[in-house]
């Protein structure tokens, strides 16, 4: 589904939510695509994938940025670069909480920060009301892909 939030900072920037049953992996990601700026410092083009920021939101929690950069050396020439920070492998000691540990351990200490309250649960039913009465219709896949 691609959404869009109506208000002025986050005019024109599309937010894509994909989920299904039998993909080929299990992600839960949010990627940021940043916008082309208006004047390249180096000529030529690299993929259209370039400056993204990718946040691995899993129990292996990940960070990535995908970049255009020079390309070291005597040419003024653009490529993709990649950076990446593993936090489970930066921090190897860190253990965190399972989803249901997490949950269970917010109850206790009446930390209600992941909680949904009243309100959003009522903006929630009022965006997700028009999808209920006229459902798009699904895009289907293979299985595993």
């Amino acid at each position: 589904m691609e959404v869009h939030i109506d208000d002025w900072r986050w005019t024109g920037v599309p937010f894509y939510l994909r989920t299904g049953k039998a993909l080929a992996e299990s992600r839960r990601t949010i990627t940021l695509g940043f916008r082309e700026p208006p004047l390249k410092m180096f000529p030529g083009d690299v993929d259209k994938t370039c400056n993204e920021m990718v946040l691995g939101l899993t129990d292996d929690p990940r960070i990535s940025f995908d970049v255009r950069a020079k390309v070291p050396g005597p040419e003024i020439e653009a490529g993709r670069a990649r950076m990446r920070l593993d936090l489970l492998e930066a921090l190897p000691a860190a253990r965190p909480p399972e989803a249901y540990e997490r949950l269970l351990l917010d109850v206790m200490r009446g930390d209600s920060t992941l909680f949904t309250n009243t309100q959003e649960v009522e903006l929630i039913w009022d965006v997700r009301d028009p999808l209920l009465r006229d459902p798009p219709k699904p895009m289907t896949y293979p299985r595993r892909s």
